[in-house]
């Protein structure tokens, strides 16, 4: 008969050392893949985090105590600086947990691997629960100590960034200063996105859906006015309720402009739009609110024209939008008119009598499709 062999805590400790680097790359992708907020912290930043707290876990196995947190953690910068990348408590300490989880489990293996007696497996297994819960009250207790006032100065800093790229000749400057002390790489491409409500949701939704795993989104609002500064390829939000007016990309020092051009697309927009929206998207219309001399030849051409019908002119004009929309075909525009063929060809032949336009010019239409938007922003405001 042979002998069993068992193994000792000492040596299966010897081989979780042999697989640290194994352990925090499991945990690290396990975060990354478990929680989308930690997409916008530098994997850097976090293998070295994940690393301090599998290099204390496999420490304090062989000692068999819990660790004074103060001095073998640098617990608190971990916190202020989980805290500045607006990751909450909650998600901090699901991170810490999901790191433990990682140790546990090549624990777990390694020791049934090397046969490690029930009791040794037992007693390293009491390490990690007493260790697990002293960390997450820890984490508590620096949250509420560091949080409210680190968010607050984190909050204004982003106000602070959205006032500048409003102000009406920004310094390029103090913009590229401020984006980078919120973690805005100045090498690479932003772009500015607005909005009109939503509040804190938006702005949560805004950060929590555009970072990346390379560069934070920032934010804020000022003025009344919802802003934010995205990477340049951001996830396209469109949402139901809320607007995602959005400028081009641009570097740090051009964000200003970025920012003009956000300005101008949501002052293209109706008021109830919602969605993504962009330059392509709104193309020509983005010049409708800002042409006065273009609204009074359409006004001229048109409405002055049609202002002896009864209705204003809002039917004859309906009429031949529907004919235009529709390829020009009566067939399909009558459909949607709901009315008979005839009849709108009638309307179509009196609308170019009275405006003495035709249909079938470039011009005509062109102005039409701006007589159409300039009324849509009308009705809306």
């Amino acid at each position: 008969m042979s002998d069993i062999h068992y193994s000792t805590i000492s040596s299966v400790l010897s081989r979780l050392r042999q697989d640290h680097e194994e352990i925090v790359v499991a945990a690290v992708n396990r975060i990354y893949k478990e929680m989308p907020e930690y997409a916008h912290v530098e994997r850097t930043d976090l293998v070295n985090t994940v690393g301090e707290i599998i290099d204390l876990v496999l420490d304090q196995i062989g000692v068999g105590t819990v660790p004074d947190w103060t001095s073998s953690l640098p617990l608190e910068s971990i916190v202020t600086r989980r805290i500045g990348q607006n990751i909450g408590v909650d998600s901090v300490m699901r991170g810490h947990r999901l790191t433990l989880a990682s140790a546990q489990d090549r624990f777990k293996q390694c020791s049934a691997e090397m046969g490690l007696p029930f009791d040794d497996r037992l007693e390293v297994l009491e390490v990690f629960w007493a260790m697990s819960e002293k960390l997450m009250t820890d984490v508590a207790r620096d949250y509420r100590q560091y949080s409210a006032g680190e968010i607050m100065h984190r909050r204004a800093e982003k106000n602070e960034l959205i006032m500048l790229l409003l102000s009406s000749e920004p310094d390029s400057i103090a913009v590229v200063n401020s984006a980078r002390n919120l973690s805005l790489d100045p090498t690479s491409q932003y772009r500015v996105m607005v909005g009109d409500s939503g509040g804190l949701d938006w702005i949560d939704l805004v950060e929590r859906s555009c970072s990346t795993g390379d560069s934070p989104a920032i934010a804020g609002e000022f003025d009344g006015l919802l802003a934010a500064v995205v990477p340049a390829s951001p996830a396209r939000l469109n949402h139901s309720k809320w607007l995602f007016a959005v400028g081009d990309p641009r570097t740090l020092s051009g964000l200003p402009e970025s920012m003009a051009e956000a300005i101008l697309v949501k002052r293209s927009l109706p008021k109830e739009a919602t969605g993504w929206h962009d330059i392509r998207s709104q193309s020509w219309r983005l010049a409708v609110p800002g042409m006065p001399a273009i609204e009074q030849l359409v006004h001229t051409n048109y409405l002055q024209s049609l202002a002896d019908e009864p209705d204003g002119g809002d039917m004859l004009l309906d009429s031949v939008w529907a004919f235009i929309e529709s390829g020009f075909s009566y067939r399909k525009a009558s459909e949607v008119l709901f009315v008979h063929e005839n009849t709108l060809r009638y309307r179509i032949s009196k609308f170019e009598e009275k405006t003495s336009r035709s249909l079938f010019e470039v011009d005509t239409r062109m102005e039409l499709a701006w007589l159409n938007h300039l009324k849509l922003l009308r009705k809306s405001s």
